[in-house]
């Protein structure tokens, strides 16, 4: 289906600065590190502290780290639903305070964990209540929602049911039609596929991207879910403690980490999930510089990496890879070489192993 009305919002930058929120500490818990009440003026928590960051118009954005970090609160700043405490946000030049909040939250979709469709209203009421309160005509309304349905892979027939007659998959779906109803600038996406399963969760990070292929919105969308960012963000911000501890791309924050904690956050050790990173295409067009620099046999060393023999085979395959050898050392906790680990190793090791696991899963289905 085209999409309707050629003239749609475009994409809108967003920009903190120096963004910060404290929330009070209720009486009797704001203590010392010595178990003396704090001042009035020091109860307070900074659940987001100076942050400052670009988000470009039309790019996807993740806000990523561990839960308390900041994340979610950042995130509902930008539509006010938390005031900050201090600092600035524009979004397409026009700093947020400058519109009524209910104006404001108007020209944001809001996707959230929970969906939260109106479960007594069908599901063409609730797609369509942010454009009615804009004054859309009907008809246009009734277009813009069946192009979205479409492209997010539901019938219309769908628009004549109640949220507790879909999947949370099915529901989930519907609010991410629901927050690009109205066409907005910019999305806000807060862990909404956190509570789905790992099959449909992934359907879903799969169909979020194509649907921003399509419709190239300014999203910023939070998660604690390491993989789930690396698929989806053009650019990451990590977070913790309600700092900002790094901002950059996929590929530059797993291959040059700010610090300790963000090396074990995003697993940067692991060279599968830095060539998960890398695509084909760029492998082809590297390959003339390769060839004007010396062979890779100007890598091998004669000192071999080492392996535990607890270690599994998916180490194993990170490690020979990042070795830039054939071959690991296999040492005991003494330091003591016991053998040796080879690609050939590996390649024989998978291909007994799996007519097993087919078998394996061949009998589970017939047992059903």
């Amino acid at each position: 289906m085209e999409q309707p009305n050629k003239g749609t919002l475009p994409a809108a930058e967003i920009v903190c600065e120096e963004v910060t929120k404290q929330f009070p500490i209720a009486y009797g818990k704001a203590k010392t590190p010595g178990g003396a009440k704090r001042p009035p003026e020091e109860a307070v928590h900074l659940a987001v502290d100076h942050v400052s960051f670009t988000v470009e118009a039309g790019s996807l954005v993740v806000l990523l780290g561990p839960s308390g970090c900041g994340k979610t609160t950042l995130l509902k700043m930008v539509n006010r639903l938390y005031e900050a405490t201090s600092g600035k946000i524009w979004i397409g030049g026009t700093e947020i305070h400058d519109l009524h909040a209910t104006e404001l939250r108007r020209h944001i979709g809001y996707v959230i964990q929970q969906v939260g469709l109106f479960p007594h209203m069908r599901i063409a009421d609730n797609v369509s209540v942010v454009p009615r309160l804009l004054g859309w005509e009907r008809d246009k309304t009734e277009e813009r929602v069946r192009y979205l349905m479409d492209l997010v892979g539901l019938p219309p027939a769908y628009l004549a049911r109640y949220p507790r007659q879909l999947s949370g998959g099915e529901q989930q779906r519907v609010g991410l039609v629901r927050a690009l109803a109205a066409d907005p600038a910019i999305l806000l996406m807060d862990e909404p596929f956190a509570a789905i399963d790992a099959i449909n969760r992934e359907r879903l990070q799969g169909e979020l991207l194509e649907i921003q292929r399509k419709v190239n919105k300014t999203i910023l969308f939070v998660t604690h879910d390491v993989e789930e960012a690396f698929r989806l963000a053009d650019q990451i911000v990590v977070m913790r403690s309600g700092k900002l501890i790094q901002y950059g791309t996929p590929l530059e924050i797993v291959t040059r980490p700010q610090n300790e904690f963000v090396q074990e956050l995003v697993g940067a050790q692991n060279m599968l999930r830095r060539l998960s990173l890398i695509d084909v295409r760029s492998i082809l067009e590297a390959r003339l510089s390769w060839a004007s620099e010396n062979s890779a046999a100007s890598l091998q060393t004669n000192h071999l990496a080492e392996i535990h023999p607890e270690d599994d085979l998916r180490s194993t395959l990170s490690l020979l890879l990042d070795s830039g050898g054939d071959a690991l050392r296999v040492v005991d906790r003494s330091g003591r070489e016991i053998g040796k680990i080879t690609f050939a190793d590996l390649r024989l090791t998978l291909a007994r192993n799996a007519p097993k696991i087919q078998e394996k899963a061949g009998d589970e289905l017939s047992d059903r």
